[in-house]
């Protein structure tokens, strides 16, 4: 009698017939068997391609089915189906190798055309086959490899979606891959709404891989307190840098200022305190609240008739020219002396595809002036930032909180720049490029008006340390010019840099350390070759007086002019942050910073804490 040949059953564990190590014995409720002769797989590579060897090193995924081993098989299928038909005696009990015959051969043939990069045609091979085996998650795998190479992302999205979809290994795998991959796609694409709508799906997906790409996405993309969010809400794998970086916290920051300059004028110390809140209001928004305490003062702060002035009237302050006109010569008061003033600020932060922070505050309270609202407003689309703002001018006390006319009743002063900044980036590979330009207008308290344009560029190249720090190198170039010269500290004025034209080109440096560790430093330095020019200007732009009944030397004073100049000198800048862990929630931090890239040298050096409400286990660092 013919013996049949089965080819989809397993014969006892005693039959050597059935023993043939290349087919899996599975039972009824499995899916069809599955070449598993390699499982080496990695989170981010695709199936390895090296037909030569079964698995290239721990980080490929699984080298696909070869055509030898069905050769194989299908030899001995050839000489079982031989025997049978020539051996019909019922006692010679001829056994088959289990195999998936045809579609197992053409499976082979598909990875064998996707690991020659043939991925159209693996795409068409691979759906025949699944629509003869719609639970092969072997055939899933691979279509959907065939589907990630040709960029079809939406249709491979739907297929591993689908209700039929086991989360076996592979499949898991493949998730990992292919969401990570999409992700990044639409941000190279400059597509960051799609990105992000993504990621947000994947979000509340309930774990996975789909939740792990998502938070992938954010750490990637500096998104540190959604990534976190996540991780919280799951703690399924290591503990990430950003562990709590949603977490509420509390800081100080003390600072010592010097600017250099003449005593009574353009010198300024500035001795601050900063007392902060942050706290998170959900996944993607975060608010802040900061309170600044500033004891201001610019020397000796006395005037007197004797030596308010000298012969070339670099001294001179308030209105001046009183005191040269008769009945108007003794001082109403002394110039200044220290100011104890403050500020608050308010901040919301808001992540997404356009971020947004948006800052409202006051400029000093408490000087001679009354504070005026000031605010930030900054958003991010693609590589594009814009910045519209309303901000103190921190040059001198005169534009900080203002001066009282010591030759009169009145005060001027209190400047602030209304205006905005654009900036824009380029990447290619390591080395990027960046523009900036931005227009202010400047406006006080019985001050001159003024208004001023810039624009920086700047160009260099990223570079990793074998540690893992970040080192910047490259070259910049900065224009700056102002409409009126009101560097000076007669009554119109408002003591701040204002040069017609100021140029300054160097190189620049910046090393950041690697993220993820118990401490972070960041140090920045540039170096220049600086041109300026200031225009003349007038000593006194502003004043109320009828002048009828002035004096010569009263009306020479009142009409004269600060002369011009032009210079050519070297600059630099050196910035220093640097903070250590003491505890799993206390930080404290060291700043230092010098800074001579105008007519004047700043000095700062300042102190930090930070306590966290949760622990956490690293710094972490962001593009901004």
């Amino acid at each position: 009698m013919k013996q049949p040949c089965p080819s989809n059953k397993c014969e006892s564990a005693n039959d050597e017939s059935a023993r043939d190590k290349s087919v899996k014995c599975k039972s009824a409720n499995d899916e069809p068997a599955r070449d598993k002769s390699v499982k080496c797989k990695s989170a981010n590579d695709e199936p390895a391609r090296d037909k030569s060897v079964k698995c290239k090193s721990a980080n490929d995924e699984p080298a696909r089915d070869k055509s030898a081993k069905y050769k194989s098989v299908g030899k001995k299928y050839a000489v079982c189906l031989i025997l049978s038909i020539f051996f019909h005696i019922s006692f010679f009990n001829v056994h088959c190798p289990a195999m998936e015959t045809t579609d197992n051969l053409h499976g082979g043939m598909a990875w064998d055309a996707y690991n020659a990069g043939e991925y159209a045609r693996a795409e068409n091979l691979f759906m025949v086959l699944l629509e003869k085996e719609p639970h092969s998650m072997n055939l899933v795998t691979g279509l959907g490899y065939s589907l990630y190479k040709q960029g079809k992302y939406e249709q491979l999205h739907g297929i591993i979606q689908g209700d039929r979809i086991r989360n076996t290994p592979e499949i898991i795998e493949l998730k990992k891959n292919f969401y990570s991959g999409w992700l990044n796609h639409l941000g190279t694409q400059g597509k960051p709404e799609k990105a992000w709508d993504l990621a947000m799906l994947l979000s509340d997906s309930g774990g996975g891989p789909e939740m792990d790409a998502a938070e992938n996405y954010y750490a990637d993309t500096g998104r540190m307190r959604a990534a976190s969010w996540l991780f919280t809400n799951r703690k399924t794998r290591d503990t990430p840098c950003y562990l709590n970086a949603w977490s509420p916290e509390y800081g100080l920051l003390l600072h010592h200022d010097i600017r250099d300059g003449d005593r009574g004028t353009s010198f300024l110390r500035d001795r601050s305190a900063v007392a902060y809140y942050r706290e998170s209001l959900s996944f993607d928004r975060e608010w802040s609240f900061s309170l600044k305490r500033r004891d201001i003062s610019t020397g000796d702060g006395t005037v007197s008739d004797e030596n308010d002035m000298d012969a070339s009237y670099s001294a001179a302050t308030g209105s001046a020219y009183r005191r040269l006109n008769p009945g108007n010569g003794s001082l109403s008061g002394t110039l200044h002396g220290d100011e104890t003033v403050y500020e608050g600020w308010l901040t919301f932060n808001k992540e997404g595809p356009m971020p947004v922070e948006i800052s409202l505050g006051t400029s000093p309270i408490g000087g001679k002036l009354d504070g005026t609202p000031t605010f930030n407003v900054w958003v991010r689309r693609g590589k594009l930032d814009l910045e519209i703002h309303r901000q103190t001018v921190e040059d001198s006390m005169l534009s900080l909180s203002g001066l009282k006319d010591p030759h009169g009743e009145k005060v001027w002063g209190g400047v602030v720049k209304n205006g905005f900044t654009i900036r824009g980036s380029l990447s290619m590979g390591d080395a990027w490029l960046s523009l900036t330009g931005g227009y202010d207008a400047y406006r006080g308290v019985n001050v001159w008006q003024n208004s001023s344009v810039n624009l920086n560029g700047a160009l260099g190249k990223n570079f990793k340390t074998s540690h893992g720090s970040d080192v910047i190198l490259g070259v910049y170039l900065t224009g700056l010019h102002f409409e009126n010269n009101s560097n000076f500290f007669t009554f119109g004025h408002g003591g701040y840099y204002s040069p017609g034209v100021m140029m300054v080109a160097g190189p620049i440096f910046r090393y950041k350390s690697p993220p993820c560790r118990e401490y972070r430093l960041d140090i920045q330095a540039s170096m220049g070759w600086m041109f300026e020019k200031t225009e003349d200007s007038p000593r006194y732009p502003i004043h109320y007086e009828i002048v009828d009944d002035f004096t010569r030397d009263a009306l020479q004073e009142l009409q004269g002019f600060y002369p011009g100049k032009r210079t050519e000198s070297l600059t630099g800048s050196v910035k220093l942050e640097g903070w250590k862990m003491l505890s799993r929630k206390l930080s404290a931090g060291i700043f230092a910073n010098f800074d001579s890239g105008s007519d004047y040298m700043r000095w700062s050096l300042g102190l930090g804490v930070e306590y966290a409400l949760k622990p956490r286990t690293g710094f972490w660092q962001t593009e901004r």
